[in-house]
């Protein structure tokens, strides 16, 4: 009979050891999966901000902060919301937009903050990004959306405004509830990065 060849001990070692490897390394991995959903840039001045649709509180107070900086005279807040979700919570149809009132909260001034009450989906908002890029002859626009949100973000918007000749700057508002390091600690964060690589594939796929 053959005795085994170092090639079968070998893999035997590392079948054995992997557990090992996965239990010691988990969380750098872990890190790691989280930590690649977020593509940003420096900030710089461009001629204005647009705040994609949800996560309002901190992508809302994302865009103060970055306004108080001076980086950009004007915030645009964009997103269609569900209308019967909305007027079952009690609000207006001219009260829709939860991240405007952030905006306004951490400081910006209500006539510089404008609602876009449109886009239900990332490739949606890119549209009309660059619609209001042409509109007002923007050549360089800063688009705030969730830390981990922002890989797709640059995925799908890109090469579009670099088509465009839209310089774009793309920054990432942190979650309270979850972060790279920490994402797969809650539920809802590992909900939302499933759904990321999920989309990305997607994109990827479709566009």
């Amino acid at each position: 009979m053959k005795r085994p060849g170092k090639r079968f001990w070998v893999l035997l070692v590392v079948i054995l050891l992997s557990p090992f490897f996965l239990i010691v390394f988990k969380n750098p991995i872990l890190r790691g999966i989280g930590s690649f959903l977020v593509s940003t840039d420096e900030l710089k001045p461009c001629q204005a901000i647009f705040v994609l649709g949800g996560g309002a509180n901190a992508r809302g107070s994302k865009a103060a902060e970055i306004w108080k900086k001076g980086m950009a005279p004007i915030v645009y807040c964009l997103g269609k919301p569900n209308k019967k979700e909305w007027e079952m919570m009690g609000f207006k149809p001219k009260e829709m937009n939860l991240t405007r009132p952030y905006v306004v909260q951490n400081g910006v001034p209500d006539f510089l903050v404008q609602n876009i009450t449109q886009g239900t989906s990332t490739h949606e908002e890119r549209e009309l990004i660059l619609a209001m890029a042409r509109k007002h002859q923007y050549q360089c626009v800063i688009v705030v959306s969730s830390e981990m949100h922002t890989r797709r973000v640059r995925q799908h918007f890109q090469d579009r405004f670099d088509a465009a000749g839209v310089e774009l700057i793309l920054l990432g508002a942190s979650d309270t509830n979850y972060t790279p390091d920490n994402w797969w600690s809650r539920e809802d964060g590992l909900i939302f990065v499933n759904n990321e690589y999920i989309k990305l594939l997607y994109y990827f796929l479709k566009h």
